[in-house]
Order: structure tokens, then sequence, then C-alpha cells
């Protein structure tokens, strides 16, 4: 019937128990009311609990900030198992158009409706809450959640006070084999900007000038000659992978790298202004975002 009509509306009104969505892959109708959510990713994951919203089962790397509310989560590994979906029988799935859900879209399909966020890069998370209130027909619960981000974004500009501009903050993840640094477009990125802290000049690159510059959005790598773009009135500093092997060789890199000469000359080491911090800083989502808040309300450097 809505092959002959050519009209969309006539599929929506044959399904009274789902609404049609647009999305970056197409056209799904999704559940009103869908009981067995699986969610690909830690941006939908963070933004459908953020919503009250408790999925049956996540992709998503299993980080403190997120560990007292996945108890009843099943999570799911890398690479996706399509078998291991079908087993759960989801009758939602949710997930970035950016990632192996892109490639494997028509198979998830066939499993549950499926609908894919459009995902330019991490910094874009808030976005993603939005979508998912689309989904759940919920968006005043989104835009509660992202008011309430903003919130806590005002609370944090008024401890810093108005010379916060003044203070350049470098992001850096160390990897077994490199230094990487965060950019302006990063979902920390975003955040540091969304609170008027400064950064320094090879960080401060939008996506963009980041893509024409070395290929990638939001972070760029360094060789110890560059060593000194890392360097801020504050360095914050990450290790961290969902693969424990490899976490602890980045942790085994971050103490070779504490010894050497190119590190003890920056700026922020050499007034203490050195922090690790956790890979929270990294992911994207509304609970992430929150931690790194109040990371940044119980460090130090707030007193100074």
């Amino acid at each position: 019937m809505t092959s002959c009509t050519g009209d969309r509306s006539v599929e929506t009104n044959l399904r009274p128990d789902c609404h049609l969505m647009q999305h970056a892959l197409g056209e799904t109708c999704v559940p009103l009311e869908p009981q067995r959510i699986v969610t690909l990713g830690g941006t939908t994951l963070e933004s459908a609990l953020a919503m009250d919203i408790q999925p049956l089962a996540a992709q998503t790397d299993v980080l403190l900030h997120l560990e007292t509310q996945l108890a009843d989560i099943e999570i799911l590994g890398w690479p996706l198992n399509l078998e291991k979906i079908v087993a759960l029988k989801p009758d939602l799935i949710i997930g970035l158009a950016d990632g192996q859900e892109q490639t494997t879209y028509d198979l998830l399909s066939q499993i549950a409706p499926t609908v894919l966020a459009n995902n330019q890069n991490s910094g874009h998370w808030q976005e993603i809450v939005r979508f998912m209130g689309e989904v759940f027909q919920e968006p005043e619960m989104a835009n509660r959640v992202i008011t309430d981000y903003q919130g806590q974004i005002t609370n944090l500009k008024q401890q810093l006070g108005e010379q916060r501009s003044e203070i350049e903050v470098s992001v850096i993840r160390l990897y077994p084999d490199k230094i990487s640094v965060y950019l302006k477009d990063s979902f920390i990125g975003q955040i540091l900007a969304d609170i008027g802290l400064g950064r320094p000049a090879a960080q401060n690159l939008d996506q963009n000038q980041a893509l024409a510059i070395v290929g990638n959005p939001i972070q760029m790598s360094l060789s110890q000659e560059r060593l000194q773009d890392a360097d801020g009135d504050i360095i914050f500093v990450v290790v961290y992978d969902y693969q424990p092997r490899i976490e602890k060789e980045s942790q085994a890199q971050l103490k070779k790298l504490a010894d050497t000469p190119l590190w003890s000359r920056l700026g922020a080491v050499k007034q203490d202004q050195v922090y690790l911090v956790g890979g929270h800083w990294l992911v994207s989502g509304p609970l992430a975002a929150q931690a790194v808040i109040d990371d940044l309300l119980s460090l130090e450097f707030l007193e100074n």
C-alpha cells in the first residue's frame, strides 16, 4: 500500500504502535514504548541513562563514572557481535553513524528497528541527547539534561571568575607509542570552551583546521621534540585504554616521559600544575561531562 501511494504517512497509520523518524541512514518506525533497548556507543548510553531510560544492553567502555549504573545492563564488546544482539531480542537499536553500526545498518535493521544519529565528532554530544529525545518522544527531558549541564557550567564559571580566559589549559593523552593533544572541537575541548578557559595556540584548532593539518578533527599527535605544544598553565594528562594491556603500556610511557628533560622544562610541570585524570575526559556524553565538571571543581588550581 505504501509503495503504491508513495505516501509514508500511510505506514504510520498502519502502525499505531510506532512513530516514523528520520535519522542518519533513512527513516525508521520507532516503537512507542520500547522495552528491550540496545545502545551502541557510550554517547547514546549516557544520553539514555541521563533521561532515566534503562537499556537492556550497551556497547561501551566501563569507566568509573558509569560503573554504578551498569549493574543491570549487559555490556557488549568490540567488534560488534551481531549474533549476540540477535540473542538479546531487542525491540530497538540506537547507535551513531560513524562506526561499525553504519556498515552493518542493514543487518541491524533486520534484527530490530534501528536508528543512527549523525555524529561529526565527540564534541557534538548535546546533539545526540536531542536525538535521543526525538527517538523516545521526550524532547523536554532531553532539554532538561542539557539545561542541567549548562547550569553546572555557569556555576563553574562563577567559581573561576573573570580571569579564567587567561588560564591556558592543555589536555594530553599518552599512548604506548605516542603523545596526543586534544583540540577545540573534541568532547573535552568543547567543555573547556563552554567554561571560557583558554587553550594553547597549538591546541586551539577547530575541526576543519585540524582535518586540513593533521587529518583528525579532535586530536593531534606530537613528537617529543614538539612537546612544548603540550604545555600550558595547567596540563591534564589522560592515560586510558579499554584494553588493560595497552593502558599498562601507556602508564609506562608516562613514567618514561616524566624522566625526560623536555618534560621537566614545561611551565606547568615547573609550577606543579599537572593533573592525572580519568578516561571520562576522552569519551562523550552528559554523565562524562558531569564527571569532568566535578573534577574541575575539586582541583587545587581553583584555589590559586
